[in-house]
């Protein structure tokens, strides 16, 4: 939960594209790590776990708030954290299925460590846009 007052500090500070590039990146890094070698990089599993869950819901809430009303921010987050927990419950009956059939999970978790790489190709997406908007409005004396 400290990870969600700092990150969200750094959010209001210097842009919710970096806070996420910060959360995705260490959950990322942890998962890969963790493929490498579960039983040495647990805990930096759970640390990037921990860094990315908790920050990413009011790191997402307040970048869309910046494009959307509040009415159409809370939609759009409850809706995210409906996906999150579908996701969530359809992901371990998939994950036992892989198990039973192929007697591992790595490719579970490598399917996860892929998709928290696309995480952050995301966040670098939202970066990158931030800063465009920052250097157009940054340019215009009218702004």
């Amino acid at each position: 939960m400290i990870a969600g007052f700092l990150t969200g500090k750094l959010a209001d500070s210097k842009g919710h594209g970096i806070a996420l590039l910060i959360v995705f990146g260490g959950f990322s890094s942890g998962l890969f790590a963790f493929v490498y070698d579960p039983a040495y990089f647990a805990v930096f599993a759970g640390f990037g776990y921990g860094l990315m869950y908790f920050p990413m819901w009011g790191i997402v809430a307040g970048w869309v708030n910046q494009h959307y009303s509040s009415t159409a921010t809370m939609q759009i987050n409850g809706i995210g954290m409906v996906t999150f927990g579908l996701g969530g419950a359809l992901g371990n009956l998939m994950a036992g299925f892989i198990q039973d059939i192929s007697g591992s999970l790595e490719r579970v978790y490598w399917v996860i460590a892929i998709d928290a790489l696309l995480l952050v190709v995301l966040a670098l997406y939202i970066y990158l846009t931030e800063q465009q908007d920052v250097e157009k409005y940054m340019g215009n004396p009218l702004c």
